[in-house]
């Protein structure tokens, strides 16, 4: 599992603890290949971060990303410094509970340690044989609307759980609606997007901490959204 796995946060060092890290511990993840890229605005909340993360998890790699420009600037900042080009990695939300697999359309069981390595091992196997960049999965967490298939798509990938070859040249301006602007990139150059339906991501959207302070702006939120459907309308 030498997959990069990227967590870009904000203002959460407890929660990461307990949600993503907590996962990737059950998942035993290898630390070296972690990475948590923290927006920072001070020495202090940077620091808050590295004691509490490194005291559980001491080979966690703990960087200062950029916070200029919220989530945008993160996402940009990962994609140009911290990975190469083409590169094969993973980004995750730091507010994850767990990852779920559909076993009918009522019952979700949490992801095993083996059935995760099989995902890493055969979806980019399956993206290179199909010339797909992005890779992702169901985001409604609702087992009655996933099925049992791995499918070529051309819908958004949820921004909580993307694999993907690197592309440096994506160049975020907003940070509402990254996912659907990342989504519409990767369409627009291969054509399709790949997603594991019966795989989703379990977490609370919106909760506090992340972009919480930058949605109250919605003159700013409109025209992020407004701005990635003028650059794709044909994908939105």
């Amino acid at each position: 599992m030498n997959i990069p796995i990227i967590i870009p946060t904000y203002q959460r060092p407890n929660l990461i603890i307990t949600k993503t890290l907590n996962l990737l511990s059950r998942l035993e993840y290898p630390e070296k290949n972690i990475f948590v890229v923290v927006g920072c605005n001070s020495a202090d909340e940077y620091n808050e971060y590295y004691d509490s993360i490194s005291t559980l998890y001491p080979n966690i790699n703990i960087i200062v990303g950029d916070n200029r420009l919220a989530k945008a600037s993160q996402l940009n900042f990962i994609r140009n410094n911290l990975l190469e080009d083409k590169q094969l990695a993973m980004i995750l939300d730091d507010d994850i509970e767990d990852l779920l697999v559909r076993l009918d359309n009522k019952t979700l069981l949490p992801i095993t340690k083996e059935q995760f390595e099989i995902f890493l091992d055969v979806a980019p196997n399956l993206m290179r044989e199909y010339e797909v960049g992005l890779c992702g999965v169901n985001s409604s967490g609702n087992p009655y609307y996933m099925t049992d298939n791995v499918k070529l798509c051309k819908s958004c990938i949820c921004g909580g759980f993307q694999l993907f070859f690197n592309e440096p040249n994506i160049n975020l301006i907003g940070s509402q609606g990254t996912d659907a602007y990342e989504s519409c990139w990767y369409l627009n150059k291969f054509g399709d997007n790949l997603k594991f339906d019966f795989l989703t991501i379990k977490t609370k959207l919106f909760s506090v901490g992340g972009l919480s302070n930058y949605r109250l702006d919605k003159k700013k939120t409109h025209n992020d959204y407004l701005y990635v459907a003028n650059c794709y309308p044909k994908f939105l």
